[in-house]
């Protein structure tokens, strides 16, 4: 399923697989639950969590936060805004839990600078790896 809310302090939730969830005014949350979800929150200090497998996560206005936290999962967040991934690896043969990573937009982790409107997933070291979409 796809959800909108287009108003200031509006939510949308898509929970189905390959839904997407879009917030689009200030103080917005869309968060999109599914396998191959993506959520995108476009308005100042807008929230965006992808919680499925293969989710996106953007958070477009200032001060927002992107979250990805499903396996393969991917971020990006504005210039002043932060990115939260998950890392899953097999072990025994199940998908676990095996690092988790926040940061800002414009510092420096290891090796990587977190650029603004910029595609992240979380590498192996637990460190920010820039990818496409």
């Amino acid at each position: 399923g796809h959800a909108s809310a287009a108003g200031n302090e509006g939510h949308a939730s898509a929970a189905g697989d390959y839904g997407h969830a879009s917030a689009e005014g200030d103080r917005g949350h869309a968060s999109a639950a599914g396998y191959g979800g993506h959520a995108s929150a476009a308005g100042d200090s807008g929230h965006a969590s992808a919680e499925g497998d293969y989710g996106h996560a953007s958070a477009a206005g200032r001060y927002g936060i992107a979250a990805a936290l499903g396996i393969e999962g991917k971020a990006q967040a504005a210039e002043t805004g932060a990115i939260v991934l998950a890392r899953w690896d097999i072990a025994d043969g199940e998908y676990r839990l095996t690092r988790v990573f926040a940061g800002m937009v414009g510092q420096t982790y290891g090796p990587t600078t977190i650029k603004p409107a910029t595609w992240y997933a979380l590498g192996a070291d637990g460190l920010p790896v820039e990818v496409t979409q």
